[in-house]
């Protein structure tokens, strides 16, 4: 609307005062107003192109549900990502007892499954992934390519996030 105001502006003083230059001077003016606008788009846009943290509550939700679901395993923490405004993704690492057999550990999974998705509809991907704490911390703290994870990642008893210029690591008590 704003570059329709300068145009007919410009184009009314140009004509009127015989001077084509201001048709230049607008169509600079509305390239400005055109770029600003995408920047604008851009910066508002960018958590939806590459995701952002979903809400802390929905977090620990899926870590509640996690560990009452499988009373014979260790929630070590998730990782849940809003991709969209009712899309979330979510990687969920679990330690299962050793004494567990596969079917056992499917079942449990199956039943993780079942339990979120019945809870929080918006997850639309659940990923768990069976490791043990000690390893689900390293990954955390080493997060990928070297780099720490940012802040987010939450463990089961503990929040591990990244300071926002990725150059340190903490974990601290929930």
């Amino acid at each position: 609307m704003i570059g329709i105001v300068i145009a007919a502006c410009s184009t009314f003083a140009a004509t009127q005062l015989g001077a084509p230059a201001l048709d230049g001077v607008a169509s600079i003016l509305i390239g400005v107003v055109v770029g600003d606008t995408a920047g604008l788009l851009a910066r508002e846009s960018k958590s939806l192109l590459i995701g952002e943290w979903a809400d802390q509550r929905l977090t620990e939700s899926i870590l509640d549900i996690a560990e009452s679901a499988s009373p014979g395993s260790k929630v070590n923490g998730v990782l849940p990502v809003q991709l969209a405004p009712h899309q979330i993704l979510a990687a969920l690492s679990l330690e299962f007892a050793d004494a567990l057999r596969v079917p056992q550990v499917e079942a449990a999974v199956v039943e993780v499954e079942r339990q979120i998705r019945a809870a929080h509809a918006e997850v639309v991907t659940l990923f768990i992934k069976p490791q043990t704490g000690t390893v689900f911390k390293e990954t955390a703290r080493l997060g990928v390519g070297g780099l720490p994870m940012a802040a987010g990642v939450k463990a089961a008893g503990t929040a591990i996030s990244a300071s926002p210029d990725l150059d340190s690591t903490k974990i601290a008590d929930r």
